[in-house]
C-alpha cells in the first residue's frame, strides 16, 4: 500500500475531519469537487451536503495541512479512493 498512488475521486462523497482549533475538530460531509490553491497552500474543495443545513450546496475549502482524516462515504467508481487517516 505504501507504494500505491492514493487519490480522491471527483464526485465521490467524503467525510473529512480537520482541525478547527487545537482542541476541536471540524467535520465536513459532501461531494469532493477538486483542489484549489489559496496563496501558497493547497486545499480540498467540498460541496457541502444537507447535513450542513443552510450551508448545503456551498463550497468549503479545507487547507491540506489541517486535514486529520478522510473517509469514503460513496464512490463514483474509477480509480481507488483514499481510505486513510493522517495524524
Amino acid at each position: 500500500m505504501a507504494d500505491e498512488m492514493v487519490s480522491l475521486t471527483k464526485g465521490s462523497r467524503y467525510r473529512i475531519e480537520s482541525m478547527e482549533t487545537r482542541e476541536r475538530t471540524k467535520v465536513t460531509k459532501g461531494l469532493f469537487r477538486g483542489y484549489a490553491t489559496i496563496g501558497t497552500d493547497d486545499a480540498i474543495v467540498v460541496e457541502l451536503d444537507d447535513s450542513h443545513q443552510e450551508l448545503k450546496g456551498k463550497l468549503r475549502l479545507i487547507p491540506l495541512h489541517v486535514v486529520l482524516a478522510d473517509h469514503v462515504r460513496l464512490t463514483t467508481g474509477g480509480s481507488r479512493d483514499a481510505r486513510r487517516g493522517r495524524r
